[in-house]
Parts: structure tokens; C-alpha cells; sequence
């Protein structure tokens, strides 16, 4: 059973992060529920860097990240951990 995008995304805060002046992907706060986070695989140091291919650079990719998760049933994210690129499966 994958994880649900929309409740991980009713429930944290997105917080941009860069890297030598470009924006390198985001980074997931949950606040007092961080265990919705860590349902999805999730840990709060892990930089988010794609969604369905989609690199997370900058808000010009807002479109393209809307329009890969309209009709989707599960979305495939890459996250950057300790220095290593990891892929997650989430259900919509």
C-alpha cells in the first residue's frame, strides 16, 4: 500500500533549498506530525530533487509538476539522502 500525496500534501510546509545561488530541489516540514512524513518514506533532511521526472529548479516547473500529477495514481519521487539519490513510490 503506497503512501497518499494528497494527505502528505495537506499536511507539510515546502521549503526551497540551494546550492551555490540555484535552487537544488525542496525540503518537506511536517511540524508536530512528522510521522506523515516518515509513512511516505520520507526522513525531514531529505532534499527532494524530482517528482515524475520533473526537476524541482525553480517555479517555472509548477506547470509541468501539476499537469504529470492530474491523472496519476502514483507519483515517483527522488530524493537526494546522505549524498545518495533514492527513489520513493507514492499512491495518489
Amino acid at each position: 500500500n503506497l503512501p497518499n500525496v494528497q494527505e502528505l500534501a495537506q499536511q507539510v510546509q515546502v521549503f526551497p533549498v540551494f546550492a551555490n545561488g540555484r535552487m537544488r530541489g525542496v525540503r518537506l516540514g511536517a511540524g508536530r506530525d512528522s510521522d506523515v512524513l516518515t509513512r511516505a518514506g520520507l526522513l525531514p533532511t531529505d532534499i527532494v530533487t524530482q517528482v515524475n521526472g520533473i526537476p524541482l529548479d525553480g517555479p517555472a516547473r509548477q506547470a509541468d509538476l501539476l499537469a504529470s500529477l492530474r491523472d496519476a495514481r502514483q507519483v515517483q519521487v527522488e530524493v537526494e539522502r546522505d549524498g545518495k539519490t533514492i527513489r520513493l513510490q507514492l499512491g495518489l
